[in-house]
């Protein structure tokens, strides 16, 4: 008996040890990662709905942006193209991505990873898009075909109308049809002065046999088509309007005139159709009788670009995303851009920097004082190494101290006391577009308009002209040695070049020959000169000699900032493509790839002390790394909620810790998954000053 019972116990815990096991075990703690709602930011150049309907995802520069259409809301980036996105294209089931441009990568929608990059031939595939099975890849480039490619495998499975069609293209839901510009084997010169206008062949083609069923011409430029749903109707948008013709017969059902229309899509119940134009206004018509049925106006923008759910149309361009309701035409949420380019550099010691946002100062480190300078104009401002004086325009609403110097206004450049912010002298001689440079002493300063002929260095106490030195069509990048003696100049004369000139006597010491050189830095030590090029390859002088010591291929794009460690031993470059690169001086070897920036590195600035670097960008962000470690510590970004109020600002560390100014968190969203939280769901685990400022170590 007692046998039986010890059985039935023993059987009774093995049954319930697990229960009790995964009860005693901690559960795994949720990782959320903190987006920033930084609204709509640059160029776009795609949209396209989830099938869902919830999601829209939109092809930017370098990025695609996937956003909760119902809220607005950012969910996530997908950063890992080296080009603009041309086109963006949802998988049928939702879960994948499809994006072309210089790379066509497939993203998975849950995760943010890259599920596939198709290794497609190098010239640009501006359209591609998911095939009706979702297992194929669709893409067309600039060669007049249409290939199909295998998802899983990378492999391509078919190549389409070789020579016959051209962009745009577009298929039926069905995949059994095609439209495009049809390619013609021979074109007719006419004279230039003729006024007879192109013609356009647009053709429908059986995607199984290749055979041509029908096809139309029209005097406008094609620029867009879509199928309805049930693959009865196709659009087309053009330069001068809109229509819409029956398939397959391609009669036409209706057309209406308008200006530059750039995108067209049906609606998912494939009763109307919406396009986007160049004039401030989208509109919708109906599918069958080409009614007007709304007219999305916008005073402020224009809505060329356009893509619609079950329940919204959205509308977009550089300024500005719309997002209206699909029955009624009423806007229901606009999304601007909140963030402005940012510069930065290290002054005096490795404890202080500054930085400018927009008309925002940054004083200290990441956590330093703001300081919302309103007497200078938002864009070019130019630091002196010391951090007492600072070349920028004033703003219009600077109200100058005296009747003397009223006459400053007008779009001229003045040097400032960046203390008082205060103008001290107005700098005749800049005007336009001009690259500068201060001495390491920040008594000199050497300039250069972009169409001027001549390199002038003045000093600053006075603003007297020291030297001139010429001649040419214009300088790109200007940089003192470390010892002020010697200044270099990447210019145009005839071809590309890298002077070198002394800046006591301005006699040329030096010339090399750099193709489309940008920008440029010295070493330390001034002996060697690094140059960057618009096409990223990054090359390191021998000062003294000319001879050219390497060449490395460094970003996919052009080469914005150069600048060297103090230690020596790094010369880091920052691109077009939001890379930085650490590059080792000797060799030109690749020490470190930092994914720093969506968009152009606009500054790059080492601290005294060799531990920290500072970047700015395009996109907003300010990074700081840890150097020995090539890592990252913190971002920081101001925030324009509102261009007439006082900015916000936050700063946070890659584990999503932040600290920020009031009110930071209207701003603030959380992402575990695909599924989005309020910024109250983890702000007493995350909202921690004390872990940002320990994240800036001692720099404080």
């Amino acid at each position: 008996m007692l046998q039986a019972k010890f059985c039935l116990c023993a059987a009774l815990f093995l049954l319930l040890a697990p229960q009790f096991a995964a009860r005693a075990q901690p559960q795994r703690e949720e990782s959320p990662e903190l987006v920033l709602q930084t609204g709509h930011q640059g160029s776009i150049n795609s949209m396209a709905c989830s099938p869902d309907g919830r999601l829209l995802a939109v092809g930017a520069m370098r990025e695609v942006r996937l956003y909760e259409i119902k809220s607005g809301t950012l969910v996530r980036r997908l950063t890992g193209h080296d080009d603009a996105v041309y086109s963006v294209s949802f998988s049928p089931d939702g879960r994948s991505v499809l994006c072309g441009g210089g790379k066509v990568l497939i993203w998975d929608v849950e995760s943010g990873r890259i599920r596939r990059s198709l290794n497609l031939p190098t010239w640009n595939f501006r359209f591609t898009a998911f095939w009706p099975d979702g297992n194929t890849a669709a893409a067309s480039g600039n060669r007049g075909d249409l290939q199909l490619w295998d998802v899983d495998t990378g492999k391509v499975k078919r190549t389409l109308l070789m020579g016959k069609i051209g962009r745009p293209i577009r298929y039926s839901p069905d995949g059994k049809t095609i439209v495009g510009v049809k390619i013609t084997p021979f074109k007719r010169f006419r004279s230039m002065s003729s006024s007879r206008p192109s013609i356009t062949n647009v053709a429908l083609w059986d995607a199984d046999t290749e055979r041509e069923i029908t096809h139309w011409s029209h005097e406008w430029t094609a620029r867009d088509f879509a199928f309805s749903p049930d693959g009865s109707l196709v659009a087309g948008a053009t330069s001068e309007g809109v229509y819409v013709r029956k398939i397959p017969s391609g009669e036409l059902l209706w057309r209406t005139p308008g200006n530059s229309l750039k995108n067209v899509a049906f609606s998912p119940d494939g009763k109307s159709v919406v396009a986007g134009s160049s004039r401030k206004e989208a509109r919708v018509w109906d599918a069958i009788t080409g009614q007007v049925l709304h007219t999305l106006t916008d005073d402020y923008s224009h809505g060329e670009i356009v893509a619609v759910s079950q329940d919204a149309i959205i509308t977009s361009n550089s300024q500005k995303m719309n997002i209206w309701d699909a029955k009624s035409g009423a806007l229901k949420q606009s999304l601007i851009s909140l963030m402005t380019p940012v510069v930065a550099q290290f002054i005096g010691s490795s404890k202080e920097i500054f930085s400018m946002s927009g008309q925002s100062l940054l004083l200290g480190n990441g956590l330093g004082k703001q300081q919302d300078v309103n007497n200078i104009e938002a864009g070019f401002v130019s630091f002196s190494p010391d951090g007492a004086l600072a070349v920028a325009k004033p703003s219009s609403e600077f109200v100058y101290a005296s009747e003397a110097n009223k006459h400053w206004g007008g779009g001229a450049y003045i040097l400032w006391n960046t203390k008082t912010w205060l103008p001290l002298q107005k700098l005749e001689g800049l005007a336009g577009q001009f690259s500068l440079a201060w001495s390491p002493d920040s008594k000199t300063i050497a300039a250069s308009g972009m169409t001027e002929a001549v390199v002038r260095i003045w000093n600053v106490a006075g603003w007297k002209l020291k030297t001139s030195v010429g001649f040419f069509k214009g300088a790109f990048d200007l940089a003192f040695s470390p010892d002020g003696k010697t200044l270099a100049a990447c210019i145009f004369h005839k071809k590309y070049i890298v002077r070198l000139w002394d800046v006591a006597t301005g006699r040329l010491k030096a010339e090399f020959r750099h193709e489309n050189a940008l920008n440029l830095a010295f070493s330390l030590d001034g002996k060697k000169l690094a140059t960057g090029n618009q096409f990223g390859t990054v090359r390191l002088w021998n000062c003294n000699t000319g001879q050219m010591l390497w060449e490395k291929t460094a970003h996919n794009g052009a080469v914005k900032q150069l600048a060297f460690s103090p230690d020596g031993q790094i010369l880091a470059s920052g691109g077009s493509d939001g890379a930085i690169q650490f590059l080792e001086p000797r060799s030109g070897a690749m020490l470190h790839a930092l994914a720093a920036h969506t968009s152009d590195v606009l500054s790059l600035s080492f601290s005294r002390d060799n531990r920290l670097l500072v970047s700015g960008g395009a996109d907003g962000a300010l990074h700081f790394w840890d150097v020995s470690q090539a890592k990252l510590l913190l971002t920081r970004s101001v925030v324009w909620t509102d261009r007439e109020t006082k900015p916000a600002w936050i700063a946070f560390t890659p584990q999503g810790y932040y600290a920020g100014s009031p009110g930071i968190e209207s701003l603030i969203r959380w992402r575990v998954g695909n599924t989005m939280f309020p910024s109250e769901q983890y702000e007493a685990r995350f909202h921690r000053p004390d872990l940002v400022r320990k994240a800036m170590g001692d720099v404080r």
